[in-house]
C-alpha cells in the first residue's frame, strides 16, 4: 500500500526529466531556458500544493483529546499547576512507550532524538466539557521541504516516510499509554504490552499510565482520530497498575520524586539522595544508590534541588534498600497555584 502523497511521484519523475532535457537544451542560453521551463515549473509548484493537500488530509488538527475531569475544573478552565504536570507525564510516557515499541535506546535518563522527535506532540486546542486538550503529532517539518529545487525523487520519498514512521510512532506510542490503563481489568491488554514491550519497557509504561491522575484529577477521557473508540478511566485505576507492577517484579520498583543530592562519588558512580518527595514511599527520607554514568553533567548537580526517576530495590525485610537512577535533573520551578488554563 503507498504512503501518502507517493501517488504523484512517477509525474514528479517526468517533470524533472524534462527540466534536465531543457538544461542541455538551452545551455549556455539562460534566457531561453527561462522561457521554455516557465510551464514545467508552474506544473512542479502545482503539485507541491497537491502534495500538501494530500498530507494535511491525513494530518488533522487535532489527533486527541484529552478530558479532565474534577472538582477544580471547570467548563474549559483549570489550574495550570495540574495541568502543566499532566502533560509533562504524558509526554515522558509517550516517550517510554515509543522507546520500547521501537528498540530505540533510552539511556542515561535520555531519550534518542528520533523518539524525542517522533513524540514531540502539540496542545493545539481546549475545549468546553470539564477541560478538554486537543494534542497533536507533530508534524516532523515536512512540508518545508517541498520547494521548487528539491527535484529528487528519493529525498521526497525519504521525507514522506520518515514523516509517516514517526507520526505513527507518536500515535501507535500514545495508544499503548491509553491502552495500559485498561491493564488492571483485561488480561490480554496486560500480555500484549509485554509481549510488545518487554518487561523492563511495561513497568516503565504501567508506572507513567498510573502517574496520570495528578492531584484533583477524578477521571480522564480520551478520543479523538487516532482511536477507534472513546476511553475513560477513573483514578481508582492506579492501585490496579500498581498491583500489576508488584506481581510483575517482586524486588524492585520503578519510581520518580525529587529531593537533594547530598553526595557523590564520580569514580564509582554512587551517590546519596535526600528525598523532598518520592512516590508511594512517602515515608522513605533518604537512600544511597548508583546512577548511570551516561546520565550527564552530574556533578553540577550536588546540593542542589534535583528530580529523578529509577528502580528502587528492596532488601529481604521487604524495606527499600537502595536506588538505581537512571535518570537525574536539575528540579523544574513549580507553577504558580492560582495560575489557569482557560478558552
Amino acid at each position: 500500500m503507498k504512503r501518502p502523497a507517493e501517488a504523484p511521484l512517477d509525474k514528479l519523475g517526468m517533470l524533472r526529466n524534462t527540466l534536465a532535457a531543457l538544461r542541455d537544451q538551452f545551455a549556455g542560453q539562460p534566457d531561453l531556458y527561462r522561457i521554455y521551463s516557465q510551464p514545467t515549473l508552474f506544473e512542479l509548484k502545482s503539485l507541491q500544493e497537491e502534495i500538501r493537500s494530500i498530507m494535511a488530509e491525513s494530518d488533522p488538527a487535532v489527533d486527541l483529546w484529552v478530558g479532565l475531569r474534577g472538582d477544580a475544573f471547570g467548563e474549559g478552565t483549570g489550574p495550570a499547576d495540574v495541568v502543566a504536570p499532566f502533560l509533562r507525564t504524558l509526554r515522558v510516557g509517550v516517550r517510554h512507550a515509543a522507546s520500547a515499541i521501537s528498540g530505540l535506546p533510552y539511556t542515561g535518563g535520555r531519550f534518542g532524538k528520533q523518539v524525542e522527535t517522533a513524540t514531540a506532540f502539540k496542545l493545539v486546542a481546549t475545549a468546553p466539557g470539564s477541560l478538554q486538550l486537543g494534542l497533536a503529532a507533530p508534524d516532523l517539518g515536512f512540508s518545508a521541504q517541498l520547494e521548487p529545487d528539491v527535484l529528487d525523487i528519493g529525498f521526497i520519498t525519504t521525507a514522506i516516510s520518515a514523516y509517516a514512521d514517526g507520526r505513527s510512532l507518536c500515535i501507535k506510542a500514545t495508544r499503548t499509554l491509553i491502552d495500559a490503563l485498561g491493564a488492571p481489568t483485561s488480561d490480554a491488554i496486560l500480555a500484549k504490552l509485554r509481549h510488545d514491550l518487554g518487561d523492563d519497557g511495561t513497568l516503565r509504561v504501567l508506572y507513567y499510565a498510573r502517574s496520570l491522575f495528578p492531584n484533583g484529577v477524578k477521571s480522564l477521557e480520551f478520543h479523538g482520530s487516532s482511536l477507534e473508540r472513546s476511553f475513560e478511566y477513573d483514578s481508582s485505576v492506579r492501585y490496579g497498575l500498581r498491583r500489576i507492577g508488584d506481581e510483575l517484579v517482586q524486588t524492585a520498583r520503578y519510581v520518580s520524586g525529587s529531593g537533594i543530592l547530598h553526595m557523590l562519588d564520580l569514580d564509582r558512580n554512587t551517590l546519596r539522595l535526600e528525598f523532598t518527595r518520592m512516590d508511594s514511599f512517602p515515608g522513605v527520607e533518604n537512600l544511597n544508590g548508583e546512577y548511570d554514568p551516561r546520565t550527564g553533567h552530574v556533578a553540577s548537580l550536588m546540593g542542589q534541588p534535583v528530580e529523578f526517576s529509577g528502580w528502587l530495590t528492596f532488601d529481604l525485610a521487604g524495606e527499600p534498600g537502595k536506588i538505581r537512577v537512571d535518570s537525574l535533573g536539575a528540579a523544574e520551578p513549580a507553577a504558580g497555584e492560582s495560575g489557569q488554563l482557560s478558552l
